[in-house]
């Protein structure tokens, strides 16, 4: 999961991170020693597959968002997500072109 993503959701107090699903075992590593109290895999189904879980962040390139996304939201989660082109297009914005 992206970094910011994730150190703003866990400060926020309205919300509860339970899990991370990431395919890197260094970033898997880097979350479990950091935040030891989440949940971490690479396993997205085990997850979205949660009843207990009622949300997701999608952090990922646009090329695999979408089928995430699916996924997520055939079974009832909530999904949220900005693709690197849209953080490239606000900055293309920001600059004035």
């Amino acid at each position: 999961m992206g970094s910011n993503f994730l150190r703003n959701l866990i400060s926020n107090y309205d919300c509860t991170v339970k899990a991370v699903v990431d395919p890197s075992k260094e970033r898997q590593e880097f979350v479990k020693k950091t935040y030891s109290e989440i949940y971490v895999t690479d396993e997205l189904d085990s997850v979205i597959n949660d009843p207990d879980i009622d949300a997701v962040v999608i952090a990922t390139s646009v090329a695999s968002q979408y089928d995430l996304t699916i996924q997520a939201l055939n079974m009832g989660n909530m999904c949220s997500w900005k693709s690197l082109w849209q953080r490239r297009q606000a900055r293309y914005e920001k600059s004035g072109n």
